[in-house]
């Protein structure tokens, strides 16, 4: 199937895109607002890269995607959310990228929304359960922007990032030189 790069948003079935792929790149899509991916999705994909869409606003990453059933090397192994100046919410709902050693979202000055896994349960989620999470900031003309000034939730489910070595959430805002 051949997708066009002025499609504003991505639907992604439930258990579809199951074969190998090395990477998903959204980069090809430009116009794209929303990108909603359905359940078991993906779970052959090692990266997954939505960087610069100047249009997005939301991403939706619906249950077992992203992670196959044991932690072999087939198993998505980093995210990559950045410069994506409009995103105002990322939900990845629970068992997603259970495997992966990278989780960055960077440069999103809008995000106001961040879900990750499910509080409304008494299971445990498991996302990212090796991964450090880094929530940071954006440069601007010469100032290093660390804060996100319209965030108001973050979520983060039961025994996600369960070993990581460390969370890195920017929150204020400096000048550089």
């Amino acid at each position: 199937m051949v997708i066009g790069s002025g499609v504003r948003k991505i639907v992604v079935e439930d258990a579809t895109c199951n074969g190998p792929l090395s990477a998903l790149d959204l980069s090809s899509f430009p116009n794209v607002e929303e990108f909603v991916v359905g359940y078991r999705c993906f779970m052959l994909t090692k990266m997954v890269r939505i960087v610069e869409l100047r249009r997005l606003r939301r991403v939706f990453i619906g249950a077992k995607s992203f992670s196959t059933r044991d932690d072999s090397d087939s198993s998505c192994q980093t995210l990559i959310v950045r410069d994506c100046p409009l995103l105002k919410e990322v939900v990845i709902s629970t068992r997603c990228f259970v495997y992966a050693r990278t989780c960055i979202l960077k440069n999103l000055p809008s995000l106001e929304v961040l879900d990750i896994g499910d509080m409304e349960t008494r299971f445990s989620s498991m996302n990212f359960l090796y991964s450090p999470i880094a929530l940071q900031g954006w440069v601007d003309e010469g100032v290093l922007w660390l804060d996100l000034p319209k965030l108001k939730r973050v979520r983060i489910g039961r025994e996600s990032f369960h070993d990581c070595n460390y969370a890195y959430f920017e929150s204020a805002c400096a000048g550089m030189v």
